[in-house]
């Protein structure tokens, strides 16, 4: 059985008082409660962990490092040093059913922890596509861009357009690991060691 079978994304699902009282008491003795979404339907899920454990998270998951970490916000920051995490990314369902996290609130955790930052309009360019270049281009009357290539139409809007301006046309924000994210990163590389890779 797979997380789908009891995950319904972007659906509300009704969480009755008493499965949520159950889902509390398997984790009665942990340190910090797991996060529940409201898209998981609880009843299917406490039938199934009846018979298979492994969609219990494991309790060291919901155990903080010194630094106020959770495995999981560690795997978060392996994921922002790839450079391709951004403020509409899908996360796994894993940080929820595994590490116990609510990743996007943890997200922005580490952001006001300073372990990671969000791009400046300059850098956050090159996260977008050519379309929208050429409209914001286009929206402040720019002329000459149309045989561009995106490095080309990047450097014209910075040197043309205000960077206020260009800023509010961006559609999504990349994030980035600090130098403090990196040291909290190698510091528990032990976490990502361990954590299922594809391939």
């Amino acid at each position: 059985m797979g997380l789908m079978s009891f995950h319904r994304s972007n659906i509300t699902v009704k969480q009755s008082a008493e499965e949520i009282e159950a889902f509390d008491t398997i984790y009665q003795d942990y340190p910090n409660r797991p996060f529940l979404s409201p898209h998981r339907d609880l009843k299917k899920w406490l039938d199934t962990v009846e018979t298979d454990r492994q969609y219990i998270v494991p309790k060291k998951m919901m155990e903080t490092f010194n630094d106020g970490l959770f495995p999981g916000d560690i795997i978060l920051l392996w994921r922002v040093g790839f450079n391709t995490l951004h403020t509409d990314s899908i996360l796994p369902q894993y940080f929820e059913y595994h590490y116990g996290i609510d990743g996007y609130e943890r997200l922005n955790v580490l952001e006001k922890r300073t372990f990671i930052r969000r791009l400046n309009p300059d850098e956050n360019l090159s996260w977008h596509t050519l379309p929208q270049f050429k409209s914001i281009l286009k929206k402040h009357q720019i002329k000459g861009y149309s045989k561009l290539n995106k490095q080309e139409m990047i450097a014209k809007i910075i040197k043309l357009i205000p960077k206020k301006d260009y800023a509010q046309e961006l559609s999504i924000c990349g994030y980035k690991l600090t130098a403090k994210g990196e040291e909290a990163l190698k510091e528990h590389n032990d976490i990502v060691e361990k954590h299922p890779k594809k391939g």
